[in-house]
Parts: structure tokens; sequence; C-alpha cells
């Protein structure tokens, strides 16, 4: 949280319970079941949204979260490059006696093509929630990259369903909302000697993307609706020999439907793995 816009605390207190179990383990196939119940006091701000109020300063949470994947990637490749994901997730708030279920699927579905690992991506995203829409329990939020100036978390977070790159953090909500995206990821450049012995980068890697959201989708005039284009730029260091860590840049540009337009840059700094 010291190093860049994307928060995680919040001002408050929470205790949270998980329990994970593999249900099936076939490599490359593999299906993972997740459950998670959270309670939370004093908080002003939503738990995964940092710029929005939270309705209510006490609330309990409970999710289940069901992952199958089966991804593939050739010999040199730098990560994954085809294959199937595909993620159910089903969580309530309980505000007061009141109930907020919500449920999202997430599929993505990646090939490889003739180039030497690089590979199109394409992944959609829908997701429902049920409640008094006044409350902001009750919405999805998305925008922005998602990274921090030094972070640990992983490199690409344009990926994940609440990022929008483009606009800000948060600025795009609904109830209800689907979202496709697609991904060009470019062969990496591998450097014979790029650096120091003591700090060397050991490829790079260019990836372009382009997402489209839609949100209200019952409520034809509360609808939000958004395109946006970018790229990031990824470089491997290493550090003292064997400390791996990434050096991301990016820049997104997004125009609403208002035809307001608006761009992101996004510089990150990943720490070891």
């Amino acid at each position: 949280d010291l190093f860049g816009p994307t928060k995680t605390s919040r001002k408050g207190y929470s205790l949270s319970v998980g329990y994970k179990r593999l249900l099936l383990l076939d490599q490359p196939k593999r299906i993972e079941l997740s459950l998670n119940v959270a309670g939370y006091g004093g908080l002003e701000r939503l738990p995964d949204f940092q710029n929005v109020d939270a309705s209510f300063d006490k609330f309990l949470t409970t999710s289940a979260t069901l992952n199958y994947t089966y991804l593939l990637r050739s010999l040199g490749g730098v990560e994954v490059e085809e294959g199937t994901r595909l993620r159910l997730n089903a969580g309530n708030a309980n505000v007061r006696s009141n109930w907020f279920p919500r449920v999202t699927a997430n599929l993505e579905r990646g090939f490889l093509l003739p180039i030497d690992h690089s590979s199109i991506w394409f992944r959609a995203s829908a997701g429902y929630a049920w409640g008094d829409r006044a409350q902001s329990f009750s919405s999805f939020y998305f925008g922005g990259f998602g990274n921090n100036w030094v972070d640990y978390q992983e490199a690409r977070r344009f990926r994940e369903y609440y990022s929008f790159p483009g606009v800000e953090l948060n600025e795009i909500g609904g109830s209800s909302y689907a979202k496709t995206q697609i991904e060009w990821t470019i062969p990496p450049v591998r450097f014979r000697r790029f650096g120091f012995s003591s700090l060397y980068c050991n490829w790079a890697q260019l990836t372009m993307f382009s997402s489209a959201i839609v949100t209200n989708l019952d409520l034809r005039d509360d609808q939000q609706r958004a395109l946006n284009a970018g790229g990031q730029v990824d470089f491997k260091l290493v550090m003292f020999s064997n400390l791996e860590s990434t050096l991301s840049f990016g820049y997104a540009v997004a125009v609403q439907e208002s035809g307001r337009r608006t761009g992101e840059f996004m510089m990150s700094v990943k720490i070891l793995k």
C-alpha cells in the first residue's frame, strides 16, 4: 500500500477463514474448490473496491469458487501459451439481516499461433448481483491496470475480470455486467548480454489487448459501456544471480459511451517470482 495506487488494506478490522481442496490433479488438468467466510467491522470502503464507500461498516461475507485449468506451454515458453481456464464464483454479503448474493463466471481460451511462442487469448466474464441497488454491496466495479509501483502480485493483472485499463480504479460499476477481451502475446525477445552480473535481463515480451464492457444489462437507461485498447511490456530481471523480478510498463486508452476518452500509464516492479 506504500508503493502505488492500488490499496489492499482498509480502515477497520476483519477475520476470515478459508478452505481449499483439490478435486482433480491430473496435470495439466486441475480442478480446485475454495470456500471462504469473512467478517468485517469499522470499514469505510468495500474490501474489494478501494474507491467505493461501504453502505454499512459491519457485515459478513461468504463465497465459494470452483477453478478449472488446462494450460500448456511449449518448450522455451516464458508462460502458458494455450489452453482453457474456467472460474465460477458464488458469494453473498449479509448486512443487517439483508442478503446481497452475487454470481460470476470467467472463461479464458488460448490458442498457440504458427509463430513460435505467440498466442491469441479470448476472455469472457459475466456477473449478476441481487439486492437493493442503492447499496454498494449489490454492484461490481471495474477500472485500472491494478498494478502497484512496487508489487508482489501477478504482473499482468489487466487479465483479471475487475481490471479495465484506461479508466480510474472502480470508475465503472453496475449490478450486472458482461465483459470480453482479446489479447495477442508477441514472441519474447531474449537477451544474451543485457546488464551486469548482479542485475541483468533475460527477456522482454510485449502483450497487446483490447476489452469491451457493458454494465446494468437489464437497465438500459442506466447502462455504462466502454472500450479500451492498450499494451504492456514486461522485462524479466535477475538480481544477484537467482532472485527474479519483473519490470512492467503499460499504457491503455479507453472510450466510454458518452464519448469521454481517457488514458492510463502503468509502471510496476514485481519483487521476486
